[in-house]
């Protein structure tokens, strides 16, 4: 259901009124053959009340109190007085309308912009003055009146910000309509209209040849329809039809807008043909793909990729979204100071999340983000916050609604430090692990490739996966060597981007010094282990039988493993991660 039909649905029980949000700033389109219409929302709405028989009373801090009157409508009374005309003190205009809301013949609907501003929530370092307190008392006690709902009056809040008072937001009675992005439909029957109306002349108001209207009514997901009108004009005033890419470029600006900038939208260019090693991992997302393009509810609530920090975790992330070509949205910090202000936040991605779906939601260092320990998080004084972000989290991603829709991907290199009730919503936890000998010979081609290195015909990668100098270096540490190696090509051949040699890499192998503790990588890599949720994502098992006929691990798993099934003994793992945190103690860490 839309939010204009949620409108309508309430506005037909004895209610006060609504708070519409979120994408309240977009454009509003009417089809309605030759009299369709494209207006702002405000101008909608008052349009719409004005045709069901209402006088719409407007009010915003900046332009004071007006009535909205369209230019077909003739009636002469009002029921709003006359004082109320550019009154801009919001106590003296909610005041002079009180006796109308409630007054069964004013057939009155009052609409309050930027509602957020009026009400504002008190932050931590500020209360309310006097008459914000009045105002929001007002607006609560209105939304709770019984003479106001049998009235028939309505009232309606827009919010621009996300930021209303919680007296009003969360314990009102009035009701919360988040106003969400276009569907395809919309946005395809949109961008009909406006190539039905563009002006030939222009020559650019046109879409590109392998862009059919069907296929841009689908990439243009996350786009309000201030974005696509945006899109038409650019491309009129230049005099170019409108391309994928600019489809994608505004895309990212708007979505990183939308979600204040607490989200990243990711585009991958490359897909898992471009990713080495990880093969338990890419195996499982290849197996779980097609129920992904059904939409299917069995699809996991949520998956982590736990392991040592550098092992190709967010690198396979980004090329999972481009296999699934799906949207990739990646949490930045939502956290702040004042009081609120973290959770309205995270509120705020989520209703960016939902509106893009189906979608990829990817959480870096999620023990930080969300989900660290809780009794740890109590200790650093955050006032419970910590707790509320992962409550709501847990709770958006318990949704029925959202399951199939928002695939819920997380990395983190500490899963110790990850919340045993949030380490339970991830029902696939995968494993990343140092690369083994038969692994770094099969991503040192693809790690060149991601800093545009080539290498000569004399590289082996089998010998230089070798050297002992690799042993436990992640695929992150092993990329620098590349450099390093690429610049000593550089300095021997005195030439830019010359191919790397054989010498080359074992000269920058020797002389790499590791600036990690390997005992603090091992118990990450264990616990990781440890948490895996099944046998078969270990990753020197595979999910077919298509698995190398010799097993590989790294050294600090001899013992682990039974050989003849690869499956982990729990007791000696446990036993071997107890060890390396006793010894690390006594150093005085972990």
């Amino acid at each position: 259901m839309s939010w204009i039909d949620t409108l309508r649905e309430i506005r037909a029980t004895p209610i006060s009124g609504a708070i519409l949000s979120f994408n309240t700033g977009d454009r509003v389109f009417e089809p309605d053959g030759e009299r369709a219409r494209v207006a702002s929302l405000r101008y909608f709405l008052a349009r719409h009340f004005v045709r069901d028989g209402y006088r719409v009373g407007y009010f915003s801090l900046a332009t004071g109190f007006s009535e909205l009157v369209p230019p077909e409508d003739q009636r002469p009374r009002s029921p709003f007085p006359a004082a109320l005309a550019g009154l801009e003190s919001p106590l003296m205009v909610l005041r002079q309308l009180d006796p109308v809301l409630k007054d069964p013949a004013a057939r009155a609907m009052v609409l309050i912009d930027y509602a957020d501003h009026v009400a504002p929530p008190a932050e931590a370092s500020q209360s309310l003055a006097s008459d914000q307190a009045a105002v929001v008392e007002t607006l609560h006690d209105w939304s709770l009146d019984d003479d106001v709902r049998r009235s028939g009056n309505f009232i309606l809040l827009l919010v621009r910000e996300g930021g209303l008072h919680p007296l009003l937001a969360h314990e009102s009675g009035f009701h919360a309509i988040p106003v969400g992005l276009p569907a395809a439909p919309e946005r395809e029957g949109f961008a009909r209209f406006l190539l039905a109306h563009a002006d030939r002349t222009a020559g650019g108001s046109a879409l590109a040849p392998d862009l059919t209207l069907g296929q841009f009514g689908a990439i243009t997901s996350g786009l309000r329809l201030a974005d696509i009108e945006a899109l038409f004009e650019r491309a009129a005033a230049r005099g170019t039809p409108i391309s994928r890419t600019d489809v994608r470029e505004r895309k990212r600006e708007t979505i990183e807008q939308l979600a204040h900038g607490l989200v990243e939208v990711i585009e991958p260019t490359r897909g898992f043909e471009s990713v080495g090693g990880c093969v338990a991992a890419r195996q499982y997302f290849e197996a779980i793909k097609p129920l992904w393009l059904q939409g299917h509810a069995s699809l996991p609530q949520g998956i982590l990729l736990a392991g040592v920090p550098g092992s190709g975790k967010s690198f396979l992330i980004q090329a999972l979204a481009k296999e699934l070509d799906t949207p990739c949205l990646a949490l930045r910090s939502v956290r702040e100071q004042w009081v609120g202000a973290s959770e309205r936040n995270m509120e705020r991605v989520l209703q960016v999340v939902e509106s893009l779906a189906p979608c990829l939601f990817w959480t870096d260092e999620v023990d930080q983000q969300v989900g660290g320990d809780r009794g740890a998080n109590r200790t650093g004084g955050d006032s419970g916050v910590s707790e509320r972000l992962f409550g709501r989290i847990l709770e958006f991603f318990g949704d029925a609604r959202v399951r199939g829709r928002v695939l819920w991907v997380a990395t983190t290199n500490r899963p110790d430090l990850l919340d045993l009730a949030l380490r339970d919503r991830f029902s696939v936890k995968i494993p990343f692990l140092h690369p083994t000998q038969r692994e770094r010979a099969e991503l040192l081609p693809h790690l060149a490739a991601q800093v545009n290195r080539a290498f000569s015909a004399d590289v082996d990668c089998r010998t230089i996966a070798r050297l002992p100098a690799l042993e436990m270096l992640s695929a992150r540490a092993m990329q620098e060597i590349i450099v390093w190696a690429g610049t000593l090509a550089d300095r021997r051949t005195a030439h830019s981007g010359s191919p790397v040699s054989q010498m080359d890499l074992m000269e920058a192998a020797m002389d790499y010094k590791p600036s990690f503790d390997p005992i603090e990588h091992q118990l990450m890599a264990l616990t990781a282990l440890q948490m895996t949720s099944f046998q078969s994502l270990l990753p020197w098992n595979a999910l077919t039988p298509k698995a190398p006929p010799e097993p590989e691990w790294p050294a600090y798993v001899d013992g682990l493993v039974d050989p003849g099934t690869g499956r982990l003994d729990p007791a000696r793992l446990e036993e071997r991660i107890q060890e390396l945190r006793h010894y690390r103690q006594g150093q005085g860490a972990w």
